[in-house]
């Protein structure tokens, strides 16, 4: 997904990551690793429900600009981890 990104976006330098999975560190950590690019993870871990709740709160004038959701931590890559057997295997699904 990483290399599919890029290749619309251009370079990422950094991963911004929400959702329930990202209350567990250690697959936060082992996703840094693996694709060596530091991720941040929200404050708000649904982010989804919050920016509708946001542009609500902006419909109805309670705010002209939705509020910071801000980081809850950063997760800095290891060492480069051998990524050569897990594209074997990817090119054999695909």
């Amino acid at each position: 997904v990483l290399d599919a990104m890029q290749r619309d976006a251009g370079p990422l330098a950094e991963l911004r990551v929400d959702g329930g999975a990202t209350a567990n560190r250690l697959l936060m950590q082992l996703q840094a690793d693996a694709l060596q690019r530091p991720l941040l993870r929200s404050a708000q871990p649904e982010a989804t429900a919050w920016g509708a709740a946001a542009l609500a709160g902006m419909q109805a004038g309670l705010w002209a600009h939705p509020p910071e959701q801000g980081l809850a931590e950063r997760y800095e890559p290891g060492p480069l981890l051998d990524r050569s057997a897990w594209r074997e295997a990817l090119g054999r699904v695909s």
